[in-house]
């Protein structure tokens, strides 16, 4: 190899390096990343006719987001439901429209979940949720411009009929 050649490849690998370290940093840290608390308060559930919403927990669910890196997300949600007894899940996913497990206390079904970001900002996503390979709701989540209030929309279906259920408006404090 040349020098003229060894110069070159030296600026090429260096301007590689540079705009990999550079991508990298501009990707940043998953913007939900961190622990979020369930705003009961300001929580909705409506029924569709024929439906019912389920009672309120006992204690605000906790979510907590960490960024795995690659685009790799861990989800906990963590809480107690109205006859005290503990909910809660785990997902390892990415927000990239592919179909992720959903591991939750007490599950009985094989339940997917697959995400798609609308907008990076504001942030914004869209979900699917299956069980047993059927659509039972889809969801938009919304963070707020300041970075402090999650809001997710849900509509719920079910699964045999596709007919609506339940509509849920949750409300997600940063904590």
């Amino acid at each position: 190899m040349t020098r003229t050649q060894q110069a070159t490849a030296l600026v090429v690998g260096t301007f590689a390096v540079f705009v990999l370290s550079f991508t990298i940093s501009a990707q940043g840290k998953d913007a939900l990343e961190g622990t979020w608390k369930q705003n009961m308060a300001k929580s909705t559930c409506t029924a569709a006719a024929g439906a019912t919403c389920a009672p309120a927990p006992q204690v605000p669910t906790t979510r907590k987001y960490e960024d795995l890196g690659g685009g790799w997300i861990y989800v906990s949600n963590d809480g107690v439901n109205s006859t005290g007894m503990p909910t809660g899940n785990r997902i390892v996913f990415r927000r990239d429209g592919k179909d992720f497990p959903i591991a939750a206390r007490a599950q009985t079904a094989y339940a997917m979940i697959a995400f798609t970001v609308k907008s990076t900002r504001p942030y914004s996503a869209d979900y699917t949720a299956k069980v047993d390979g059927k659509v039972t709701g889809t969801a938009t989540e919304t963070l707020s411009a300041d970075g402090k209030t999650l809001t997710i929309t849900v509509k719920n279906v079910n699964p045999e009929s596709g007919q609506p259920t339940t509509n849920l408006l949750q409300v997600w404090d940063r904590q």
